[in-house]
């Protein structure tokens, strides 16, 4: 049984990632100030943008309560909620006017007792991924299910021979090594790879059963928070492994959980 309050922070989160995701959809075509970050990453003035849509309207409906975010401080872990977003997931994607981009938001419950990988944020209570340009909004709530519009939603129970799965290769040398390796392991057995770059996007489209599973390595909380919700809720299974740079993780149902779990141990 769900109460009152998870039920208006689902509403308010889907609210805000409506909001902005709204935004982004508008703004894709216009000039946007770039900001390098790194070898391959940049930002965006529309991220900035975006993150501030979500912020006043989770800050007018529960004032004070911290909100997790690339640019933000770090979470100081004691306040009983905590807000994980990612104003827009697949920047490098939005900036070249590619729809494989999304908004999370997600809402944890710090004082509850969990085994969800994101453990030391709490329990997700309520999250959301929205696709504005795919025309698709994903959300969980806890015990409920993960939805997209009246649509329950549930991982794929076929074998890996006949699903797609996803892979990103990531920005540090380290990981395109690995994941390099990794591609050439299981992308034999699949019946197709693709690398989408929006984890979040990537994760919703596990717990929808259109991708057999993904993997990734050297994500950050906000990449992950609500996408893993989502599977969670759709009966897949997510492992968040904590290492330098990120967590690694991969993510799929059980018909594809062992075979995912086996190569990413053997590929290490």
């Amino acid at each position: 049984m769900i109460d009152f309050d998870a039920e208006t922070r689902l509403a308010v989160a889907r609210q805000a990632a409506g909001r902005a995701a709204e935004y982004l959809k508008q703004a894709l075509w216009d000039d946007h100030e770039v900001t390098p970050k790194g070898a391959y990453d940049l930002s965006l003035t529309a991220d900035a943008e975006a993150g501030r849509i979500i912020a006043a309207v989770i800050t007018d409906r529960f004032p004070g309560e911290f909100i997790l975010e690339e640019d933000g401080p770090a979470d100081p872990l004691t306040g009983e909620w905590v807000w994980i977003v990612d104003p827009l997931d697949g920047t490098v994607n939005y900036h070249h006017r590619l729809p494989w981009f999304c908004v999370s938001v997600a809402c944890y419950h710090r004082t509850e007792a969990s085994d969800h990988p994101l453990w030391r944020h709490g329990r997700p209570v309520a999250s959301t991924v929205v696709a504005p340009v795919l025309g698709q909004e994903f959300w969980a709530l806890a015990g409920e299910g993960a939805w997209s519009g009246s649509r329950r939603l549930a991982v794929t129970t076929e074998g890996l021979g006949k699903g797609v799965l996803s892979f990103s290769r990531g920005s540090r040398s380290e990981d395109q090594e690995f994941m390099g390796l990794l591609m050439h392991r299981l992308g034999a057995s699949a019946r197709k790879t693709r690398s989408h770059g929006a984890a979040a996007l990537d994760l919703a489209f596990v717990a929808q059963g259109s991708l057999a599973g993904h993997l990734q390595r050297s994500l950050q909380p906000w990449d992950i928070a609500a996408g893993a919700h989502l599977v969670l809720e759709a009966g897949g299974m997510i492992d968040v492994t904590p290492a330098p740079g990120g967590h690694h993780v991969v993510a799929g149902g059980p018909a594809v959980w062992d075979t995912l779990t086996k190569e990413w141990a053997c590929a290490l």
